[in-house]
């Protein structure tokens, strides 16, 4: 592996991260080389360190951390490029380049924030970098300053099929989603794939055949039948429905070129919901009349405020459901609560 001490030795901290950011330009340049890149200002960059050209299809940004010990990132070193991505809210891809690591806990909770706004984000870490290292010598001599001697480094087709979790479907209060492991037939949740690949490929989603979930195609989450992944780490999102009783592990198949690998969950809980649920006339009507303004809403001429009010029990919680499943699903809709302090009631 290389040595990323060096850096910070032979040039200090802060040329160190210099150089570091100039070499993730230059990677992205090579691997992502269907877009045109560009440096950002080296001060006041909107926290990203290089995007692409405006005339490219999307609109992607790219963050470069350097850990003079390849120690692992934290929430300071990847939020601020995350929420500058959402407040711009045109932002579609997101490239974090690091020699440190990313714990998988803190990729699951940045690619479901990201999501609210339907960014997608991609993780290059030490091993991939290594490895381009290692196939560009010239590059190192560039950045390190000297020649590349490493014997017996071999670069290698390497898959890791790490981690999967189930997610509730809704943020609130911009808080990450809630793990969900416990759900009722016919619930709508988010299930999160994390892999790491050496090298780019095709890649699929298997259930096994008596699985007791069900892909809902949505254009804002991943096609769970054919995705193309870059090198690095991955965290890939999908819309799932439960479909039947259920109390055990499942098993889910990554397939990437052809090659299957496998990945247990937490032990999953899918229970049939008793609970009778009544709806009303008046209920259906409001909702049908809100819905109508949402999608053909032209943001060109301010915000709206909807406000419901009823009596207890008159279904203003299932208006609020509906509404909320239907758009924030489509990354069309933040959930914020709001508490009274007064004993008049909760909004």
């Amino acid at each position: 592996m290389i040595n990323w001490k060096l850096l910070y030795d032979k040039f200090g901290r802060l040329n160190a991260a210099k150089k570091f950011e100039d070499l993730a330009l230059d990677y992205v340049c090579d691997v992502y080389n269907e877009y045109t890149w560009k440096p950002t200002q080296r001060t006041r960059d909107g926290n990203r360190d290089f995007h692409n050209l405006e005339e490219d299809l999307l609109k992607i940004w790219g963050e470069a951390k350097y850990k003079k010990d390849s120690i692992s990132l934290t929430r300071k070193d990847l939020d601020p490029t995350i929420l500058s991505g959402l407040i711009d809210g045109h932002v579609e891809l997101i490239i974090f380049v690091t020699n440190g690591k990313i714990p998988e806990e803190l990729i699951s909770r940045m690619t479901l924030g990201a999501n609210m706004k339907g960014i997608k984000l991609s993780f290059v870490t030490g091993k991939q970098l290594s490895d381009w290292l290692v196939l560009n010598p010239e590059k190192y001599k560039i950045y390190f300053g000297e020649e590349l001697e490493i014997d017996n480094y071999k670069v290698e087709q390497l898959i890791e099929f790490r981690k999967i979790s189930f997610y509730e479907p809704i943020s609130l209060d911009f808080r990450p989603n809630f793990n969900k492991v416990c759900m009722n037939i016919e619930d709508t949740f988010i299930l999160n794939c994390i892999f790491y690949n050496s090298q780019p490929g095709n890649c699929s989603i298997e259930l096994e055949d008596d699985a007791p979930l069900s892909f809902i195609k949505s254009d804002k989450y991943e096609n769970p039948e054919s995705f193309f992944v870059k090198p690095g780490l991955n965290s890939v999102s999908f819309l799932i429905r439960a479909m039947k009783e259920y109390n055990k592990v499942l098993r889910i198949t990554l397939v990437c070129d052809h090659n299957k690998y496998h990945c247990i969950s937490e032990k999953l809980v899918i229970k049939r919901n008793k609970q009778l649920n009544i709806y009303y006339f008046k209920q259906i009507n409001i909702l049908s009349g809100i819905k109508t303004v949402l999608d053909y809403f032209d943001n060109t001429i301010g915000n709206y405020a909807f406000f419901i009010h009823g009596n207890s029990g008159m279904g203003k919680s299932y208006i609020l459901k509906s509404l909320s499943l239907d758009y924030c699903l489509n990354n069309d809709l933040t959930l914020v609560t709001f508490e009274s302090e007064e004993k008049t009631g909760t909004f």
